[in-house]
């Protein structure tokens, strides 16, 4: 074992032992580090000659070193991994307790606690630790070349690496098909589950709304009273009534029991394109072609107020989760956060390139998501109206969004002809599933976050589970 190596070794170990707070962090930091240098060898070292490599290794030496300095790199490098007696026994320590864990593991819980940990762990182990880390642990092992220049920046972008692929397999939710929905003749315009999980609602531009049983996948109600395309259909918050809005310019009320219509309310002057229930299920508001926005009074069926500062078609409205304030996306390229109370323009969010698609309120009103026919997903802040984050990675319009039930993640769907998963937090995607031939109009989490809904303009509803 090389000097240097010893030297290593007996600094990790008065790393650890003056810094009792890292024991929970040990053996991951340790299995980060081992993958991380083999990366670095895989970079500059393909063979332990200079032969091969010089180019490589001198690229990452600093500019002021000696040949023999730059040759001592490689050496150096070479002799740690070949060497270092901590990595790779740990490597084999870890295969061993891997397999215990899998003997050992049963059910549901201890999987769940574990994620739980893990997560927590990735999460507190940030630039600062990593910071400590190189500074303390890496740079003891008093490499005769001096450090290298760059290396802490590819060993950093190497862990986070690791973090990320580490959250994804032990925290994030993954998705399989699990049951396809027949019944629509033309294409799905949207799909949403009721607010106890139960059923489905989908609207078509064959002009029916249809209520499905989640659990047997039969139709329990198929709506026929529209005279054209039906844009969106949704729950009322108790589950006794859905709102159909269609290109016939009417909001209708249904009954869900009997599948009666209630109400029609009637006053756009254009395609209706998408409408909610108010939390408290006092109201409607609803968005049109015709550039304006409404809110009706449902036992009444008239309108309460007008809103029309866009300056084109209007494709989404949605309410805050307390009932005071509506988020609007338009052609216009812009989002409007409203006023309810006052009927006016509290923000106007600017960033899309092209029109706006959907606009949707974080579950605690900080922050809105949106989606555009530019290919990306935006996440703006409330308050001061100004973009947090950007999400890429579709080809092709996105037509929908929905956040999950935790907050935790979006979902997407696109005339890509994918899905797509994305994590808030991390703004990384985190699945893509592929429908190849047909392109994806709706998706919606069900209230448990365990299965997504998609439909497609190919007639069918996708039911996607948890795995």
């Amino acid at each position: 074992m090389s000097k240097q190596t010893k030297n290593y070794n007996s600094n990790l170990t008065n790393f650890y032992l003056t810094n009792p707070e890292k024991k929970g962090i040990n053996s991951i930091i340790e299995e980060f580090y081992f993958r991380a240098f083999h990366k670095a060898k895989e970079k500059m070292l393909v063979t332990f000659s200079m032969e091969k490599n010089d180019k490589i290794t001198y690229s990452f030496c600093d500019t002021c070193a000696s040949q023999k300095a730059k040759d001592n790199a490689v050496t150096e490098s070479s002799n740690y991994i070949l060497n270092n007696d901590v990595a790779t026994n740990l490597n084999k320590e870890k295969k061993r307790k891997r397999k215990r864990r899998k003997r050992k593991r049963r059910g549901r819980p201890k999987a769940r606690l574990l994620k739980v940990k893990l997560y927590e762990t990735i999460f507190h182990l940030g630039e600062q630790k990593i910071a400590i880390i190189l500074d303390t642990w890496l740079h003891s092992m008093s490499i005769t070349f001096g450090w290298i220049a760059d290396f802490n920046r590819i060993i950093a972008q190497y862990v986070r690496f690791i973090f990320i692929h580490f959250f994804f397999y032990f925290v994030t939710k993954w998705f399989k098909l699990s049951e396809v929905l027949d019944g629509h003749v033309r294409s799905v315009r949207s799909v949403k589950f009721s607010c106890d999980g139960s059923r489905i609602v989908s609207s078509s531009f064959d002009n029916t709304v249809r209520i499905w049983d989640v659990v047997s996948g039969k139709i329990l109600k198929t709506l026929e009273e529209h005279s054209n395309f039906i844009f969106h259909a949704q729950f009322s918050p108790d589950d006794n009534m859905v709102m159909s809005c269609s290109a016939d310019c009417t909001i209708r009320l249904w009954d869900t029991n009997s599948g009666a219509m209630i109400q029609i309310l009637k006053g756009h002057t254009g395609a209706v394109k998408r409408g909610q229930f108010s939390p408290d299920g006092n109201m409607v508001v609803s968005c049109s072609v015709d550039r304006t926005i409404r809110l009706w009074n449902i036992t009444s069926g008239k309108v309460i107020k007008i809103l029309n500062t866009h300056q084109g078609t209007i494709n989404n409205v949605q309410f805050s989760s307390d009932g005071q304030s509506l988020a609007s996306a338009s052609h216009d390229t812009t989002i409007i956060i409203w006023n309810i109370q006052q009927g006016i323009p509290m923000k106007i969010l600017r960033g899309h390139s092209s029109l706006v698609l959907r606009a949707l309120f974080s579950q605690d009103g900080s922050t809105i998501v949106s989606c555009s026919s530019d290919k990306t997903i935006r996440i703006w802040d409330v308050v001061s109206g100004k973009e947090m984050k950007k999400f890429l990675g579709h080809t092709n319009e996105i037509s929908d969004i929905q956040l999950s039930p935790d907050g935790r993640t979006i979902v997407s769907s696109s005339h890509d002809t994918t899905i797509r998963f994305w994590d808030v937090r991390l703004q990384e995607e985190i699945q893509k599933l592929e429908l190849f031939a047909c392109g994806v109009l709706g998706v919606d989490f069900s209230p448990g976050g365990d299965i997504m809904i998609s439909s497609s303009t190919d007639q069918k509803i996708l039911l996607w589970s948890s795995i």
